[in-house]
């Protein structure tokens, strides 16, 4: 099951899933999707989904009754579901969590207004009782192991596999890209902090994120700082896939998102070399731990730790960082042959 979001990391391990399961002649894959790419072929059958997601109560009602009657005509052997929520079946049921911000403490500070707060609790809500009752939970990170294995410890920890070509070499450059949303969780307080350490140190540094600059009010305030203030910011708008490949090649990685579950730009950035600069979580510190080319930095240090990242060689040498994809991790754990 994944018929939620269409664009982010999410929708990239749905894709890779999706490749990965076309060529299996062992088992019988049926898709309850929103995903166009998705066709049917002699081992997979399409339910195409295009209105669950349209507003809260469209998912509420289709998760609620739709989505049982559904499962229970099919009688799967097993459910996957890649989008953090599951249903209620009778056959084994396997949930891909990757939303980590439910769990965090303080949820009020990194909520956009009531509403989505109150859609969090809500998730939080559900998400716990799905995650109980389900068979085998699987997680990125072993920091997102550590948040949920009080309600369920049968969890698979494995990085996404993105078959990436070889690693690439990245040239010299100033310039910085943020992939983000327009969530307060993302941390685009530090961007404008950083911003103004540049503006102060006669940086001629250009920090580009991927919004409009209109989405919400939070970033609308932002926008309006960024304005006054004169700042080396830039929005960019959404990029698709090639375009986004080209900014990596073209710029270094400023990630400040303080709730991840995973990071996708990250692990994107180190493939093509990019030099990171990355606010401090124990996600960045996970998923990075073994790439040489970032530095870490938080509220306090920004500024000296922008100076140890400067001290970086000009071209720079990428790394792939891989785990399974998910049809491999079914196998090893011998849920499906």
């Amino acid at each position: 099951m994944d018929y939620v979001g269409k664009v982010g990391g999410a929708s990239s391990i749905s894709r890779q899933f999706y490749e990965d399961v076309k060529n299996d002649e062992n088992n019988q894959w049926i898709f309850l999707t929103n995903k166009e790419y998705v066709s049917q072929k002699s081992n997979i059958k399409r339910i195409l989904v295009n209105n669950a997601n349209k507003t809260f109560l469209h998912r509420f009602y289709f998760e609620t009754f739709k989505i049982p009657n559904i499962i229970n005509n099919i009688k799967p052997d097993l459910v996957l579901s890649l989008q953090n929520l599951g249903v209620k079946p009778k056959q084994n049921q396997i949930l891909y969590i990757h939303q980590a911000l439910p769990f965090q403490n303080k949820l009020w500070e990194l909520s956009n207004n009531p509403i989505s707060l109150v859609k969090m609790l809500l998730m939080k809500y559900k998400l716990i009782k799905d995650i109980k009752k389900s068979n085998h939970i699987i997680v990125q990170t072993n920091y997102m192991k550590k948040l949920i294995e009080k309600y369920n410890n049968n969890i698979i920890v494995n990085l996404p596999n993105f078959n990436f070509a070889s690693p690439q070499t990245h040239k010299d450059t100033k310039d910085f890209l943020y992939p983000t949303n327009a969530q307060k969780y993302k941390g685009l307080n530090y961007i404008v902090d950083f911003a103004r350490i540049l503006k102060k140190n006669k940086q001629n540094v250009y920090i580009n994120l991927t919004l409009i600059g209109n989405e919400n009010k939070y970033i609308e305030n932002i926008r309006k700082i960024i304005n006054k203030e004169q700042l080396a910011i830039r929005f960019i708008g959404r990029q698709n896939s090639d375009e986004m490949n080209e900014l990596y090649k073209l710029n270094n990685l400023l990630f400040t998102s303080q709730v991840e579950s995973l990071g996708l730009p990250l692990i994107e950035a180190a493939h093509y070399g990019c030099k990171i600069f990355a606010y401090e979580t124990d996600v960045t510190k996970e998923v990075l731990k073994n790439y040489k080319f970032k530095v870490f930095f938080n509220k306090s240090n920004i500024e000296s730790k922008y100076k140890e990242f400067l001290s970086f060689p000009p071209t720079t040498i990428g790394e792939n960082i891989n785990g399974l994809n998910i049809n491999g991790i079914l196998r090893t754990n011998h849920i499906i042959k």
